[in-house]
């Protein structure tokens, strides 16, 4: 997972640092940390690398509210994390859409409590694989709507409109997303429920406006997982 800090002052960084370290030794997460006091444009370019940003507010080189704009200008997806002395940008964080707002000095306690959140969210965000075979770059289990498999090949449909063929059997694709939020709504189909709309008595009607089909052999334990999904979510 990587990381960037921006923050000016060295102590700060220090502690930050200190304590997600023992965040990676308690949860056994790899991290790599970079820091920097400031980002130049050839910084903003590279932004798409990081998982994670935190962020500091009044450095000496800059508004922090004022990069957040740029950061999420090139990245939008990453979790922006703002760690400052002043409560009153708090309302800024919002314009960002922080994830997080943290007060200096950190609490240990509820720093690693609401980092451990974050954490969770980002390894299911970073879920996926990677096989140059069937695509050349990492598939990420959430970008994927649905899985098909028709005359012999499956189909795997992707939230960016991308369809890769590939050899794999549906029970491999089955065995590859069994830990997530997966599951057969047909003999000929695997859908991600991240990306249900709706569900009928026999159709399951997607956010991408497909319609799939929800055969009476699968139908009960699609439904409870749905269910089960759902109150997870909640």
């Amino acid at each position: 997972m990587n990381i960037l800090i921006i923050e000016d002052k060295k102590p700060d960084i220090k502690q930050l640092e200190e304590i997600l370290f023992q965040i990676e030794k308690n949860q056994k997460i790899f991290f790599n940390i970079t820091s920097t006091d400031f980002l130049n444009y050839n910084d903003l370019l590279s932004l798409y690398k990081y998982d994670l940003i935190f962020l500091g507010i009044e450095l000496k080189n800059g508004n922090g509210i004022d990069i957040g704009k740029k950061i999420r200008y090139v990245n939008n997806k990453v979790k922006l994390v703002i760690v400052t002395h002043h409560q009153r940008y708090m309302l800024e964080g919002y314009k960002i859409k922080a994830d997080r707002y943290f007060l200096k000095p950190l609490n240990k306690d509820f720093f690693e409590k609401e980092m451990i959140e974050i954490f969770n969210d980002l390894t299911n965000d970073l879920a996926g694989i990677y096989d140059p075979s069937i695509y050349e770059k990492k598939i990420y289990f959430k970008d994927i709507i649905f899985i098909e498999y028709y005359l012999r090949h499956s189909k795997v449909y992707l939230y960016n409109g991308k369809i890769l063929e590939t050899k794999k059997s549906l029970k491999d694709w089955a065995e590859i997303v069994t830990t997530y939020d997966f599951a057969y709504s047909h003999k000929s189909f695997i859908v991600n429920f991240l990306h249900i709309k709706k569900i009928t008595n026999k159709d399951i009607i997607m956010k991408s406006k497909d319609v799939l089909p929800l055969s009476r052999h699968y139908k009960e334990e699609f439904k409870n997982a749905y269910i089960l999904y759902l109150n997870q979510k909640d």
